[in-house]
């Protein structure tokens, strides 16, 4: 087995962590601003950050070149989600809303979520308690393009993320090290 076989994660330049950050975990770029808060798909990210940042062309060269070894394409449909009840994701908010009893809906909006009762499971005039439980979710996408998950906002943010896009310091340096001794012991089998 040969180094390239193992890819890596490219760490995010250095320029770029003012506005952009590396979720690790999930293989996603976030956009950390204010207001932002969200994740982005790399085919949008360049024109983001003209558009809404007023980021300067040298900044946005350097995105394209780390971009080009980008090898994990995601979009609002594709990128992998938390599993339930998990700490929040950093970066990205705490929202509330509501989750279905007797299925995996969930939604920001108490009428959509009434509306999903009538509609799908012909459940008609029920409280609410018995249709649907108030719940805190996240998401890495925003309005037509969410996707939630059920967060446990109790628990402390995960740590595997890398809040400003360089690893997560001495842990992102150890794991490295013995994914590197791993690889060293592999080709010395052989």
């Amino acid at each position: 087995m040969s180094t390239e076989s193992i890819q890596l994660l490219p760490l995010l330049p250095e320029a770029l962590r003012p506005w952009l950050t590396l979720n690790t975990e999930f293989y996603t770029i976030l956009c950390h601003c204010v207001g932002c808060q969200q994740a982005l798909s790399p085919s949008i990210i360049n024109r983001h950050l003209r558009d809404k940042h007023q980021v300067q062309i040298e900044v946005r060269k350097q995105l394209e070149l780390y971009l080009e070894q980008w090898q994990w394409p995601y979009n609002s449909q594709s990128v992998l989600l938390p599993p339930a009840q998990l700490a929040p994701q950093p970066v990205l908010p705490i929202i509330d809303g509501f989750q279905y009893r007797d299925c995996t809906y969930k939604t920001t909006n108490r009428r959509v979520m009434r509306q999903h009762s009538n509609t799908e499971h012909n459940k008609k005039r029920l409280k609410d308690e018995k249709l649907f439980r108030v719940v805190q979710l996240q998401t890495w996408f925003r309005e037509k393009r969410a996707r939630y998950w059920v967060v446990d906002a109790t628990r402390q943010s995960r740590d595997v993320n890398n809040s400003r896009g360089s690893g997560s310091g001495d842990a992102g340096a150890a794991i490295k090290a013995e994914i590197a001794e791993w690889i060293i012991k592999e080709e010395g089998q052989y």
